[in-house]
């Protein structure tokens, strides 16, 4: 396996020197198991007679290809989005590489993923001409791994009851998606900005006899919002003693998650 494709992944961005560290991190991880498929990919092409010797060739030859990974923010940059996507055009092109996929890592399909993200894209084209190709990939809460991911974090919290508590959106529809993941994982959804918030899924559950509640943050990296969502709980912990709140870690820059993102980039 060796890939035409070079990746952008795109992050919303953040004034928390973190959220920039973590994207960092993320692409690392995405990076070492590209090169991991591409080692495996070329010793499964070896002709079964051939001796373990060449296949650590193999291994040492696949060493010269790096598969070309590389992270932008949408906002709060030094740069606009679309300046950054030409400038990782030309170090695409510089490489060989016949094509740019662009991945949006956010979770939900809201303004930024609909318009802001393909706007920056056009003005993008708009300067590298027919350079090189851009293809915008779905976003990261659409990729179909998303709930197996999801649903084995529920498990490790191992709540009788489970509420997913994502930003939410004032946009009309724009939360429909993660209500639907929500009923695929068997779980509530509530919304850090708009209604049902996560006292109102506390509260209906207390009601209903169910008393330990698992809670998992759906957001890509820790950060502010999470911060302010660890004093809610322990608000609410406060407010309803006969519950237990058992609150989870939002994604982050796992080996899981960049495994189910490598899945998605290279089908």
């Amino acid at each position: 396996m060796t890939s035409t494709s070079a990746y952008l992944l795109v992050f919303h961005g953040s004034r928390d020197s973190g959220s920039l560290l973590a994207a960092s991190q993320l692409a690392g991880l995405i990076l070492k198991q590209l090169e991991l498929k591409i080692i495996l990919a070329q010793r499964s092409n070896l002709s079964p007679q051939l001796s373990s010797k060449a296949a650590r060739i193999v291994t040492i030859n696949s060493s010269d290809f790096t598969p070309l990974v590389d992270i932008a923010a949408l906002e709060l940059a030094s740069l606009p989005l679309h300046q950054n996507i030409v400038r990782f055009a030309k170090i695409a092109c510089q490489q060989g590489y016949k094509q740019i996929k662009l991945l949006p890592l956010f979770l939900g399909a809201g303004v930024h993923v609909r318009e802001d993200i393909p706007l920056e894209i056009d003005k993008a084209k708009q300067i590298i001409a027919e350079a090189i190709p851009i293809e915008l990939s779905t976003y990261l809460g659409n990729y179909s791994a998303m709930s197996r991911l999801l649903a084995n974090k529920f498990r490790q919290l191992s709540g009788e009851e489970r509420i997913l508590l994502a930003h939410g959106s004032r946009s009309k529809n724009s939360n429909s998606s993660i209500q639907s993941l929500a009923t695929q994982l068997q779980a509530e959804a509530a919304y850090w900005s708009v209604t049902p918030h996560l006292s109102d899924r506390i509260w209906s559950s207390v009601a209903r006899g169910k008393l330990k509640i698992a809670i998992l943050p759906y957001f890509l990296f820790a950060g502010k919002i999470f911060e302010a969502i660890s004093t809610e709980v322990e608000r609410l912990r406060t407010l309803f003693p006969q519950a237990t709140l058992i609150l989870g870690e939002p994604l982050g820059a796992t080996s899981e998650l960049a495994a189910l993102i490598v899945e998605e980039m290279t089908q």
